[in-house]
């Protein structure tokens, strides 16, 4: 499972740090910073290659909701440091 693997930890860092980056009052919230934090599923990457072409989604399907979330007419549907 992710809890015994250095991905799972590090991706369980990341989203607790998207979280409290985005409560910080003097540098973020103060300023009006939207803190969003994305996994893009099971993509083809180097690191998922030998899964083959059993992966359903591919790097553009990925970057899609990166995209959406850089979007700022987007903004108010999201809730800034959330998964």
């Amino acid at each position: 499972g992710w809890w015994n693997s250095a991905y799972g930890m590090s991706k369980l860092g990341l989203s607790t740090y998207g979280r409290l980056l985005s409560r910080d009052q003097d540098r973020v919230v103060s300023k009006n910073i939207f803190v969003g934090s994305y996994c893009p599923g099971f993509v083809a990457t180097d690191m998922t290659a030998a899964y083959g072409k059993n992966i359903p989604l591919g790097p553009d399907d990925g970057a899609r909701g990166m995209v959406m979330l850089a979007n700022p007419d987007t903004l108010d549907k999201y809730e800034s440091g959330k998964f």
